[in-house]
């Protein structure tokens, strides 16, 4: 469960939630955060495929706070903090500044993360560019057929 990207204790290193709500996570809900973390991480992949390589660098410090600034919001509810929080309203502000900068990442101009892009030998491209069709007929077959079927009937 993306225990390569981020760990519950690299979590609450990273997070700005204090450290006794997230221990107080992990034992109401131990799945809680693991599930979190896998379904970001797979949604920033999906986001990201079509220009880096996919699976990303194990414990890349780029994805691991992406992860982290989008989990906590939805960590720091699941604990009760209180939606009209100061803390909350950070954790949001957090959570939007790191979609911010995965749309920009997505972007084919754009150049500011040091993620590694695909290669012309990574199979983890959505699409290639190549061929979908080969045929070793003339391109003029079709008239040749035409005419056979018209003069034959």
């Amino acid at each position: 469960m993306a225990e390569g990207y981020v760990t519950a204790d690299r979590f609450i290193d990273l997070t700005v939630l204090a450290e006794e709500r997230v221990a107080e996570l992990n034992v109401r809900n131990p799945n809680y955060l693991p599930a979190n973390i896998e379904h970001v991480l797979r949604t920033i992949e999906d986001r990201l495929r079509h220009k880096y390589a996919i699976p990303f660098p194990p414990a890349h410090p780029t994805i691991e706070g992406w992860i982290v600034c989008i989990v906590q919001a939805r960590a720091a509810l699941r604990v009760g903090i209180d939606p009209g929080d100061p803390g909350y309203a950070e954790c949001v502000r957090l959570a939007e500044q790191a979609d911010t900068q995965i749309a920009e990442a997505s972007k084919p101009e754009s150049a500011a993360w040091n993620i590694p892009l695909i290669s012309a030998t990574d199979g983890s491209a959505i699409s290639k560019g190549a061929p979908f069709g080969y045929a070793e007929a003339s391109p003029y077959t079709w008239t040749d057929v035409q005419y056979e079927e018209g003069t034959s009937g």
